[in-house]
């Protein structure tokens, strides 16, 4: 704006009871004013706690996360896309847009709850959210809006085009050419977060737990997905309920009609 006032001479602003105007040289702005108008409610797009998928990324999968993410494929496409794919488990797949070679990134320290969804993201967008400390990610029902969260800070994400979304065994379709063969073991890499062992053999899963480098998982992931749970028992409770309620009825229906042909006093052939 302030090279445009210099090479017309000035920007003059005025404002009416319906317009606001903005001149600069042989040019002139009318925007409309309107009184009522109010900035969208942003809090109203943030998926809630209890709504959509929740993801709570584990220290160490975090980390390894942000030091993958540059490497994998499509870091040169549009939007620089990585796939999200959050299914009992947290997957991570890049896809370049030329080769059609794809390297998934397991995190397999990182709780999920909620309903399985697939989503695409910006990578830059996610290595924001990582570096300001993020760990706990939350996808909007339907996909479209994804939430990053992390002490006081909160970061949405549009999700991108479905059409970039990886999903297992993709394959890859080119502009004007046969698309190529779905992904194999030699062009689908997987990386498996590990931790180091030093040369020895893991140790259980109760002791891995129980050790002091293990970081605790997300309280409220976890609490969300006992809701989860919960709900769908009480769900399947209900349903139970419902259908003993209804047999019952019909049982005291059948009983009435029973007892009501028996005061005909029937006799074979059905005469009184």
């Amino acid at each position: 704006m302030r090279e445009f006032a210099a090479a017309t001479g000035g920007v003059t602003v005025g404002r009416t009871a319906a317009a606001l105007w903005v001149a600069a040289g042989p040019w002139a702005v009318v925007l409309p004013v309107d009184p009522h108008g109010r900035f969208p409610d942003v809090t109203a797009v943030v998926p809630r706690v209890g709504s959509g998928t929740v993801v709570g990324l584990d220290a160490g999968d975090a980390a390894a996360l942000r030091d993958a993410l540059p490497d994998l494929p499509g870091a040169a496409d549009d939007d620089r896309p990585v796939t999200l794919d959050l299914d009992g488990r947290v997957v991570v797949r890049g896809r370049d847009g030329d080769t059609g070679v794809t390297k998934t990134l397991r995190l397999t320290r990182s709780p999920v709850a909620g309903l399985p969804v697939r989503v695409a993201v910006d990578r830059t967008t996610l290595l924001r959210a990582l570096a300001l400390g993020c760990h706990t990610v939350r996808v909007g029902p339907g996909g479209k809006v994804v939430a990053a969260e992390g002490g006081d800070t909160t970061l949405l994400v549009a999700a991108l085009d479905p059409d970039v979304v990886v999903a297992p065994g993709d394959s890859l379709t080119h502009s004007g050419a046969a698309a190529t063969p779905p992904a194999t073991a030699s062009n689908e890499r997987r990386m498996a977060v590990r931790h180091e062992t030093n040369g020895h053999p893991p140790p259980p899963a109760d002791r891995a737990d129980a050790g002091g480098g293990a970081e605790p998982p997300d309280p409220l992931v976890e609490a969300e997905a006992l809701r989860a749970a919960l709900g769908e028992v009480f769900g399947r409770a209900g349903r139970l309920v419902a259908a003993l309620k209804q047999a019952r009825g019909e049982k005291k229906v059948l009983a009435r009609v029973w007892a009501g042909l028996k005061q005909l006093n029937l006799h074979p052939g059905g005469a009184p």
